[in-house]
């Protein structure tokens, strides 16, 4: 018996429906694509160049990242476990792995070669954001979200700082790009391509959790509310779950299986005692007071904010919503995914900045022929150039009556500079907005603020972040070893050993640094103030007066005394000679 099959009919169980294309997007010339992505990159290493560079370390944050990443550059202890003070630390290597590197291709400790590595995965990040932009919207709407995330406060802050978020989040933005190749492909993708798009996207998800932690998170939560809105179990079954947990596991156990092997229970321990500790952990604010930061964090982006939130979901069932309801879906879980322990609140947000960055982005675009997008687009655009109006007798009132507020004060040269491009630009803006010209509008308040970024980052953050009392202090410590003399600290924040090129022996109480003193001569003990009063006052430690009996007798010793923890004082800089 002849049964005829019509080639065109297609069994709906073996082969799933495909997910629907979005809309056609606008296009850009690929020359004029290439140089306005050329001249944005540009903006980009220069931002950060400049941010990296010019400062020292700031921050209890930065200052303990970057000395993990010192004692793995020095060969202190295994490479698979971090260790501050001696004490393990259970948190992911990757970010402290570049760190090293880079120390160690540089033969230095000092910012730039500890900020270096979180400066070039913030430039990934920008690169991978754009593709995944490009994939979703087209080039036009591409470009405008990459100026909107370059351009935002905590995104810009984050990437010049020794600290791991950064790279978690622009490997996270890694994953959402393969996702987006493999959900929103321009045509049917062939079966090696569509498994190559899947474990790339499954491969940066476990990388981000070796960087630091919850983006894979974010992105799993991502992909399943897309497909609950969508009402589609496609988008899951393209990214083969199961196959793909097990190729994240595989990735994550190259690194923990050896680390519990090598550290046992003093890595086992502190790695289970902080993973109870992120599922314990309460809010230290309310969370709708922790939302309001969102948008302070987000600026200038956080001013279009609630306007591309609405336009975004009020699109998302118009010809490419597809589009609208994923990045709906990254930004909804990592808001709040992000924003419920308090351990994980604020500086991780920078996860869900490129979704973001693409509504407004959007938005802006279809302001220009919707008189609706227009009508919510206009007054969003003046608040972002009243802004920066409005900073302008902000900063004036503070330099005049509350000069105290900024310290260090500012420069004069400096304040007035950002008074000028402030007013400028606001100025300027806000005359284009009003001859209707909301692209020129745009332009102008991108460039005041990339212009206040550069004079903040070559002019007043050297002033703020100035280590100089530390580095003066490593200077004279590398000197003393260097000539043979020997040293060693009893409690000595890592202020000034980040900038040490010879670490010298760490003590563990004061019997052990009255036995280094009284070896022999040529000997130097360094302490915090702060610790010598705290053990002066402990009666059951007899060897602190021996000690400081035995400085005042030994003139030709030295007894060296480092300022408070907090605060490099001078005055408070002494040695008994």
């Amino acid at each position: 018996m002849n049964v005829q099959i019509d080639p065109t009919e297609v069994d709906p169980v073996a082969t799933p429906p495909p997910l629907p294309l979005p809309s056609p997007r606008p296009s850009v010339p690929h020359a004029l694509e290439f140089t306005a992505l050329a001249l944005l990159l540009a903006l980009a290493a220069l931002l950060l160049l400049a941010g990296i560079s010019r400062a020292g370390f700031h921050g209890r944050e930065e200052r303990r990242t970057s000395e993990m990443a010192r004692q793995l550059a020095m060969g202190e202890g295994p490479l698979i476990i971090l260790r501050h003070d001696d004490k393990v630390v259970p948190s992911p290597p990757l970010t402290h792995w570049m760190q090293a590197l880079s120390m160690r291709l540089l033969d230095t400790s000092a910012p730039p070669a500890a900020r270096l590595p979180v400066a070039l995965s913030a430039f990934m990040g920008l690169l991978l954001s754009y593709a995944a932009m490009r994939r979703l919207a087209g080039p036009f709407a591409a470009l405008i979200g990459f100026a909107i995330l370059l351009l935002s406060l905590r995104f810009m802050w984050q990437s010049i700082q020794a600290r791991p978020d950064l790279p978690m989040a622009a490997l996270t933005w890694g994953a959402f790009w393969a996702s987006s190749m493999l959900l929103f492909s321009d045509r049917a993708l062939p079966p090696r391509a569509a498994n190559a798009w899947t474990f790339t996207a499954w491969t940066f998800a476990a990388l981000a959790i070796l960087a630091n932690g919850p983006g894979a998170l974010i992105w799993m939560a991502a992909l399943i509310l897309y497909a609950g809105l969508t009402r589609s179990l496609e988008p899951l079954r393209r990214h083969r779950p199961l196959a793909g947990l097990a190729w994240m596991l595989a990735i994550l156990a190259l690194w923990l299986v050896p680390a519990a092997m090598s550290g046992g229970r003093d890595f086992i321990d502190p790695m289970l005692g902080a993973l109870a500790g992120l599922a314990d952990a309460g809010r230290t604010r309310p969370f709708l007071e922790a939302l309001l930061r969102v948008p302070i964090d987000m600026l200038p982006l956080g001013l279009l904010l609630p306007a591309a939130l609405f336009w975004g979901w009020r699109q998302r069932r118009e010809p490419g919503g597809e589009t609208n309801i994923f990045l709906l879906s990254w930004f909804g879980c990592g808001l709040v995914l992000l924003m419920m322990p308090s351990a994980i609140r604020g500086h991780y947000m920078v996860t869900v900045y490129p979704a973001a960055a693409l509504l407004a982005a959007r938005l802006i675009l279809d302001s220009w022929n919707s008189s609706r997008a227009r009508r919510l687009m206009h007054p969003h655009l003046e608040l972002v150039l009243m802004a920066l109006l409005l900073a302008v007798p902000i900063l004036i009132g503070l330099l005049v009556w509350r000069p105290d507020f900024l310290q260090p004060a500012p420069p004069w040269g400096f304040s007035l500079g950002l008074l000028c491009v402030l007013t400028a630009g606001g100025t300027g803006g806000t005359w284009l907005v009003r001859r209707d010209r909301p692209g020129a509008a745009l332009a102008a308040a991108a460039a005041t603020i990339a212009m206040a970024y550069l004079l903040l980052f070559l002019f007043y953050l050297p002033i703020l972040r100035n280590d100089w009392i530390p580095r003066d202090m490593a200077a004279r410590l590398d000197g003393r070893i260097a000539a043979g003399e020997q040293v060693a600290i009893l409690e000595l924040d890592s202020a000034a050993t980040l900038y040490m090129r010879r670490q010298p022996r760490r003590l563990d109480d004061s019997r052990a640094a009255v036995a280094f003193m009284t070896h022999e001569d040529q000997r130097w003990l360094v302490l915090e103030q702060d610790a010598l009063e705290r053990l002066r006052r402990d009666s059951g430690d007899p060897g602190w007066p021996v000690l400081e009996r035995w400085a005042g007798h030994r003139p030709h010793e030295t007894f060296l005394l480092l300022g408070n923890r907090i605060r490099f004082d001078p005055e408070t800089l002494l040695e008994i000679d």
